[in-house]
């Protein structure tokens, strides 16, 4: 009070400068007064002393000033000093050295380029925040930057740091740190009117309140492209409800929060690298969004990862694999793509290799064929970081030769094996075994099992089991199961698969056979060979015996139509011949038309429809349909129609599927079923809305049950 009342007694005496009595604002630090000049002045040297708002304002306040000379000797600007103040005039002495939370929030500046002196080294959180000025001048002492130290700056228009900063720098009006790893703040007044941005490669994080413009403020920004080296995303660091559009070239989802996107629309558009929507829809802050859409980006080359040399051949180059391994230098892993010389393009080899190996077993691989392998290094902390080096030289090797041992089978009374008869005197088969053969991972291209033979020892049943996937038969899941009966004994049960298992590299394929007749032989062993059109056609084999119940198969290389025989038991991976169409369903149903979807394989497909209550009626047609699926229009209202497919590879049809019907009103079929011309009952079974009309079930949507 004492202090208040003699500001106020210097008011109306109207005198030059009055001090008043032990109001000083620092240790060493007096302020004075003039009420002709709106004029605060402060005199002194050393810190300026802290204030709080609500129990502690600063002096000045209550003669409310417009000009402010600060002495040279001054060191810091304390906390709330000159909050919510109408500066039309003020000094940042050279002596400076910090300036205090809240500092300047909301200060309204005359001069509103700011220059903040080359000893400064500290600004307090939100120092300027809500202020109008329009560009800022950081020196080379600046280290430390309180958060949000310029939110809401609205008309900022570009930060400038000067070159010698070890700490900070700027680039195109954007604060940065200084080894550009992070975005400080973007000018949301920008001076160059950007509505879209790209954040270079080498950020690693986007800080707190970096683009967000303040409350009730509008952001210019409306697309945004962050890099493949983006790990983190602050809070409120994207908080811009203008930005519509985010693309996103990191291969894992940066780390966010719901508060990092908080003013943007779920509907905004999230482009994201191939294959990796799904992580970023799982991913906190990403999973808001809705609207994911994938591209394809190109390698980032990181010049400070070193490029893998020394590549060579660890060992003899093998026929059908080799080890090929080269020299680390700072990374942490590996990658490796090779090819055939006389290819074009190179196969990804499917795994990164750590740091501690530095090679690679190439398999399968042909025998006597040049091969071209390139290795790239990656210095990235996890297997999925995109910090790559450039690639290293091609490096060309030559496999071996098959051994001369290997080249030709021998076949004795109808059974095929090579070296010496290894199945003679095998112990007998268990009444009711199976026995088969493993097809492991990464043996071979994707392709289909469409045909299997297996030879009966006499005329009883033989039954195949085809399983797929699980490190063992006991948790693999079964694909296929068929029992025949031969017409003889000592006869061949030939399995034709109508739907042909599908197989893939990257899941094991367990094929078992049994044969339930009393004579069940002995185990035998299991050969296998590459086309015998193939001009490396060769027969590899393993010996049988009793305690074998499935055979791993190696060797085997991509391209090539294998044929695996067991005890004169033979399955192909050749490409199928036999186009299918099954499973049909509607996607869509509406008043006038249907989306039509099914499985399948074939070049083509053919697709035929028309009313169920008229089977006279031509079937509508339509061919050369290259997708499993089809959008049917032009239909009628409140009708029952029904729809088969079938397949066409090459010249070769499938039969047509089994008829789907639908209706084309799924409303009228649960709603407003009275209402129809045709006779027609609601029935509940089993909890399921069923519709009974002229004796046919049809479930709630109109599709034909019963």
């Amino acid at each position: 009070m004492k202090k208040v009342l003699l500001s106020l007694v210097a008011i109306i005496c109207a005198t030059s400068y009055v001090i008043a009595d032990g109001d000083n604002v620092g240790p060493n630090i007096q302020w004075w007064y003039t009420d002709t000049k709106q004029l605060v002045r402060f005199t002194g040297y050393g810190p300026m002393y802290d204030y709080e708002l609500s129990t502690n304002q600063p002096p000045w306040w209550f003669v409310n000033p417009y000009y402010y000379e600060l002495a040279d000797g001054i060191t810091t600007i304390g906390n709330n000093a000159f909050y919510g103040s109408w500066l039309k005039s003020f000094n940042f002495p050279t002596s400076l050295t910090s300036i205090g939370e809240y500092a300047f929030i909301s200060c309204s500046f005359e001069s509103k380029n700011i220059t903040l002196p080359d000893n400064l080294q500290t600004i307090g959180d939100l120092a300027f925040a809500s202020t109008n000025i329009t560009s800022v001048y950081l020196g080379s002492k600046v280290k430390s930057l309180g958060r949000e130290a310029f939110y809401g700056c609205r008309k900022l228009a570009n930060f400038t740091v000067s070159s010698s900063n070890p700490y900070f720098t700027s680039v195109d009006g954007v604060l940065y740190n200084k080894s550009m790893t992070e975005v400080i703040a973007f000018p949301m007044g920008d001076a160059k009117g950007r509505t879209s941005y790209v954040v270079p490669d080498g950020v690693t994080k986007i800080g707190h309140y970096a683009f967000k413009p303040g409350t009730y403020y509008v952001c210019q920004l409306t697309s945004i492209e962050l890099p493949r080296t983006l790990k983190e995303i602050e809070g409120n660091g994207l908080s811009c409800y203008e930005i519509t559009s985010i693309t996103c070239a990191a291969k894992v989802p940066p780390v966010a929060t719901e508060s990092s996107f908080y003013e943007m629309k779920s509907s905004a558009t999230i482009t994201v690298p191939t294959g990796k929507t799904a992580a970023y829809k799982a991913a906190p802050g990403w999973s808001k969004f809705t609207n994911y859409v994938e591209k394809d980006f190109p390698d980032y080359i990181d010049p400070d990862c070193d490029v893998p040399t020394n590549i060579h051949v660890d060992g003899e180059a093998g026929y059908s694999q080799t080890k090929v391994a080269w020299t680390a230098g700072n990374q942490n892993y590996f990658g490796v793509r090779y090819k055939k010389s006389s290819d074009s393009k190179y196969i990804e080899y499917p795994n990164r290799i750590p740091k501690a190996e530095s090679a690679v077993i190439l398999s399968p691989l042909e025998p006597k064929t040049s091969y071209d392998v390139i290795v790239y290094g990656i210095c990235g902390t996890t297997i999925d970081s995109d910090t790559l080096s450039a690639n290293s030289a091609v490096f060309t090797f030559t496999t071996a030769d098959v051994p001369a041992e290997q080249t030709m089978p021998t076949v004795e009374n109808g059974w095929v094996y090579y070296g010496t008869n290894t199945f003679a005197g095998s112990g007998e088969l268990s009444e009711g075994s199976y026995w088969g053969i493993k097809i492991p991972t990464n043996t071979a291209v994707d392709k289909y099992l469409d045909k299997v033979s297996v030879y009966a020892m006499d005329n009883s049943e033989c039954e195949i089991v085809i399983m797929k996937g699980g490190n063992t038969p006991n948790n693999a899941t079964k694909a296929w199961s068929q029992t025949v009966v031969p017409q003889t004994a000592n006869n061949v049960c030939e399995f034709e698969l109508i739907d042909p298992v599908e197989y893939e590299k990257s899941k094991n394929l367990w094929v078992f056979f049994r044969n339930t007749g009393e004579d069940y032989g002995k185990t035998f062993p299991v050969s296998y060979m590459s086309d015998v059109n193939a001009s490396n056609a060769r027969w590899l084999g393993m010996a049988g015996g009793s305690d074998i119940s499935w055979m791993d198969l190696k060797d085997i290389a991509p391209d090539f139509t294998y044929t695996a025989w067991l005890v004169n038991a033979h399955f192909t991976n050749t490409p199928v011949y036999h186009p299918y169409a099954k499973d049909l369903a509607t996607s869509t149903v509406s008043n006038t038309g249907a989306v039509i979807v099914w499985k399948g394989r074939g070049d083509k497909y053919e697709l035929r429809y028309r009313m169920e209550d008229n089977p006279e009626q031509e079937w509508t047609v339509i061919e050369n349909i290259a997708t499993k699926s089809r959008t049917i229009t032009g239909l009628k209202k409140n009708v029952y129609y029904e729809v088969q497919v079938r397949a066409k590879q090459g010249e070769e049809y499938s039969d047509w599927s089994e008829v789907l019907r639908f209706y084309t009103e799924k409303k009228q079929a649960i709603d407003n079923v009275q209402t129809d011309k045709q006779s027609a009952t609601k029935l509940l079974k089993n909890g399921q809305l069923l519709i009974i009309r002229d004796g046919k079930t049809y479930n709630a949507t109109g599709i034909r049950v019963e």
